[in-house]
């Protein structure tokens, strides 16, 4: 594309004229729909120029609204003239896998805070296939499609999960490695916070760790699945903005991290971990 991103079609022998706006047709409105399921399967290797274009063409052209799936909602406005539209999150459950597997964690702490702000029924967790964003007409308030829906639902839950435990493949699909806390929201590491994981179930077996923040520091604990043991294991360390990890010690001893991110290479340990990292303003 002009704007640099990376169009590709998502219809077998379609020859794929873009979207200036997804949601503007109810072929672009469809394509957002079912781009995810192809980006969620690995066939554009994550981290490589081909999955980010793609994502930058999405996230440039109308493909989220609050970290929701857009769509044209047609079986709430029927023929929505544009820019009407709606959200349906029940195709996010794919998009949230993407967006962990290239390393996106804002996006999916917007997507997991958008579900819960715009939908889902306020102070439920009910929600719907597609929900109306624009006035509909003849309601006073936002419509839903066909709730309560199980796989919006699912959507939430899988981003959650994604937040905290994610599992990496190796080149042929095969699970290889954790990921624990690369995607959580920032201030759940405020001072005086916790998040604990327990028992959560994965391809390596039962998995469990605590993280506290401290004045000063973090302490972290975990068990390493010890059933399959995987070969590559990261914890992050999502501090709240403007605090940085200054050192990291594992058992007493000095573990490398990286500064930028927050991350500590765990591959390769076994049992129970505990780890101490010193924080500076």
């Amino acid at each position: 594309m002009k704007d640099g991103t990376l169009f590709v079609p998502a219809a077998l022998l379609d020859p794929g004229k873009p979207f200036d706006a997804l949601t503007a047709s109810k072929a672009g409105s469809y394509w957002n729909l079912v781009i995810p399921y192809a980006l969620a399967s690995g066939f554009f290797p994550p981290g490589r120029p081909e999955a980010n274009g793609i994502l930058e063409y999405m996230l440039r052209h109308g493909s989220r609204l609050l970290g929701l799936v857009r769509a044209g909602a047609y079986a709430l406005y029927g023929k929505p003239a544009y820019p009407v539209s709606g959200t349906n999150q029940v195709y996010g459950l794919n998009v949230a896998r993407f967006l962990a597997d290239n390393d996106h964690p804002d996006q999916l702490v917007l997507s997991l805070y958008g579900m819960l702000a715009a939908a889902m029924t306020p102070n439920t967790f009910v929600s719907g296939e597609a929900a109306s964003v624009a006035p509909l007409e003849g309601t006073y308030y936002r419509s839903m499609y066909q709730p309560p829906n199980g796989a919006s639902n699912a959507t939430f839950l899988e981003t959650l999960r994604l937040m905290l435990v994610h599992e990496t493949p190796d080149p042929r699909g095969r699970p290889a490695g954790l990921q624990l806390a690369h995607s959580t929201p920032r201030l759940w590491l405020k001072p005086g916070k916790s998040i604990e994981v327990e028992q959560a179930p994965t391809s390596f077996g039962p998995l469990s760790y605590r993280i506290d923040s401290l004045h000063g520091q973090v302490v972290a604990s975990i068990d390493v699945p010890s059933r399959r043991p995987p070969r590559m294991l990261s914890l992050r360390l999502r501090l709240p903005a403007g605090e940085k990890i200054a050192a990291v010690r594992l058992d007493e001893r000095p573990v490398h991290f990286d500064a930028r991110t927050g991350t500590i290479d765990l591959s390769g340990r076994r049992g129970t971990l505990t780890l101490v990292a010193a924080v500076r303003g």
